[in-house]
């Protein structure tokens, strides 16, 4: 098995935490390793919900005229329907000089992606899973990849995910804050009018709960919220946009009964919140 002697830090996962510290870290000189697992940006299930607090985290990175490059859009704000009827909507921004901006991350990983490897002193590592951590004396000093190679560090930092790899095997376990949530997600290719979907707009009604919102690029994209242990339902295209018309605004069963049969199959997934007490070991952070 071959040996590949890094610089400091080994960073574990380009999403926009990891890529951006990565980067950061390449500014100040330091040797770094980005791994990330995938060969391409372009999964499906990535939130383009950029909140004020993001946007600040970006200026102060100094990449707010990187940001200003991408495509995006301002949510208008948020509504929510309870039984058919409009219980109460807040427009953007709420508490904030700036609006929540949806902005198609996969195009934003790879603007800092771009900045990162303008940087000599960082080595970018896609497709290439970690498999495991490697540990010297006690200490985690790098991580194997599957293909057999190793990268050490000074300091491994894990930015993969909620269902870390590197947590587990560290043994940092999570306490998981309630039960899992089971998602449906669903699109709807675009564009859509703003007068077809406002905001972000959550749907109740006779127990089911769902939400719609436009995407970035103009898709729609509905949500549906499976109960606990539930299978997927066996629905027709046409009959999973009947349910979505029957739970919200006039605009939004107009364009779902007459554009039903385009939206996608369901993709399932699920949404475990949690909290680990302890966020670091020797070596590993």
């Amino acid at each position: 098995m071959s040996e590949q002697r890094s610089g400091r830090f080994v960073v574990v996962g380009a999403g926009p935490c990891g890529l951006s510290l990565a980067l950061q870290l390449a500014k100040a000189g330091c040797q770094v390793d980005l791994i990330e697992a995938s060969a391409q940006f372009s999964r499906q299930f990535r939130g383009d919900a950029l909140m004020p607090c993001g946007q600040e985290a970006l200026a102060r990175m100094g990449l707010t005229e990187l940001l200003e490059g991408l495509p995006q859009r301002r949510l208008e704000g948020w509504r929510v329907w309870v039984e058919g009827r409009l219980l109460f909507e807040v427009a953007e921004p709420m508490g904030s000089l700036q609006p929540c901006r949806l902005v198609p991350q996969q195009r934003l990983l790879e603007a800092l992606l771009e900045q990162a490897l303008k940087q000599p002193s960082l080595r970018w590592l896609p497709g290439q899973a970690v498999q495991e951590l490697d540990w010297e004396q006690g200490r985690i000093s790098g991580v194997r990849l599957a293909d057999g190679s190793l990268c050490r560090g000074d300091l491994v930092l894990g930015c993969d995910g909620r269902s870390s790899l590197l947590r587990r095997q560290a043994g940092l376990g999570l306490i998981p804050q309630g039960p899992k949530l089971e998602l449906l997600w669903f699109v709807l290719p675009g564009p859509i009018q703003e007068d077809g979907v406002w905001g972000f707009e959550t749907l109740v009604r006779g127990g089911a709960i769902a939400s719609a919102c436009r995407s970035a690029n103009g898709d729609l994209q509905l949500a549906w919220l499976l109960e606990s242990g539930q299978s997927t339902p066996e629905l027709s295209a046409e009959a999973w946009s009947e349910r979505f018309a029957a739970m919200g605004s006039a605009a939004l069963a107009q364009l779902l009964r007459q554009r039903g049969e385009a939206l996608s199959k369901p993709q399932r997934f699920s949404v475990q919140v949690g909290m680990a007490e302890r966020w670091q070991r020797p070596g590993l952070l």
